[in-house]
């Protein structure tokens, strides 16, 4: 028992029935003979495996793409809370969810496979209720759900805002939002689109509303279209999604500098990521430390039976970057 009590994991929180001497012997054997715990022997004394999954749509077949890659840094701010409680992180896909029409649920989760789970963007209404019922402890991030408990997410549309906002502080008054013909016309249609592009564009047009100015929206994907639709709404300023590239080449084909001429401003800028020369400018997302944050209150959640949790809306934070500056004076 003595053994069993020193190996065991870090987050045990028993009575120490040791020294720290008789723990260094423990230690020392167990390296001397290459000892290394047996996860399933534990698992039988413990009900418990010590993996947490994390539940995502991420594979696209047809296109043999791979989705959601800025994840990353999330799932390494969420293995860094968790492997010191001696847990770990396995990646559960879409459509492990999602295949066939039985109301039961997948096995993996059937057979009390994780301790835990993290819901991210994609599921079902069908998957989503599979995952409640399964009596499992969640976290949902960014998954579009905005419940009061179990949740952290971003105020996407206070990310369009704060953009939209930053550009009229700098004096841009002509500001556009670079929405894209197929998302565009999807959220015209009233079709299923990703909650972070309706709340984005919402808070762009509410931001220019407060100040008596119109919304107009980029539509093209090519630079050429792009070019013309900044010369004929005369846009100094252009709030983007994630990526520039498209504005940039479009600035430069009409022979405006960026930022002098043309400002731009993402809503989503990993931050995550060490800085290795010009940044552009937008919303900064640190999605290591919501990795860290989700695992916090999932141990929370495990170490109360399941009780549910606060959720947590992160923090806006917006830097101007390389791509924006106040607007210059025409000569």
């Amino acid at each position: 028992m003595t053994v069993s009590n020193v190996l065991r994991p870090k987050d045990n929180t028993g009575r120490r029935l040791f020294t720290e001497k008789t723990a260094r012997r423990v230690r020392k054997a167990a390296e001397k003979l290459g000892y290394l715990p047996n996860r399933a022997a534990r698992a039988m004394r413990t009900h418990q495996t010590g993996v947490v999954g994390f539940v995502a749509a991420n594979f696209a077949e047809e296109t043999h793409t791979v989705e959601n890659v800025g994840v990353h840094p999330f799932l390494v701010g969420l293995n860094h809370v968790l492997t010191p409680t001696g847990r770990h992180v396995a990646f559960v896909e879409l459509k492990e969810l999602e295949l066939g029409k039985s109301v039961q649920l997948p096995d993996a989760l059937r057979e009390n496979f994780f301790d835990a789970l993290v819901v991210h963007y994609g599921l079902s209404q069908r998957a989503l209720g599979l995952l409640q019922r399964s009596g499992i402890p969640l976290i949902y991030w960014d998954s579009g759900l905005f419940h009061k408990e179990n949740c952290v997410y971003r105020d996407e549309f206070e990310v369009g805002r704060v953009a939209t906002r930053r550009l009229l502080d700098l004096g841009h008054r002509q500001i556009a939002f670079a929405g894209g013909r197929g998302s565009w016309s999807k959220y015209q249609a009233g079709e299923p689109i990703h909650y972070s592009f309706v709340g984005r564009y919402e808070g762009y047009v509410a931001a220019l509303k407060a100040q008596g100015l119109q919304p107009f929206v980029l539509l093209d994907y090519d630079v050429q279209g792009l070019a013309d639709q900044i010369v004929r709404g005369g846009i100094t300023g252009v709030v983007v999604q994630t990526t520039y590239m498209a504005i940039l080449r479009a600035a430069f084909q009409l022979g405006k500098r960026v930022p002098q001429d043309i400002s731009v401003l993402a809503c989503d800028l990993e931050s995550s990521v060490p800085d290795r020369g010009d940044m552009a400018g937008g919303v900064r997302y640190k999605r290591y430390d919501a990795g860290r944050i989700v695992g916090e209150l999932l141990l929370k959640r495990m170490a109360t039976g399941g009780q549910p949790v606060p959720s947590v809306r992160l923090p806006i934070e917006i830097a101007d970057g390389s791509t924006s500056a106040p607007i210059s004076t025409p000569i």
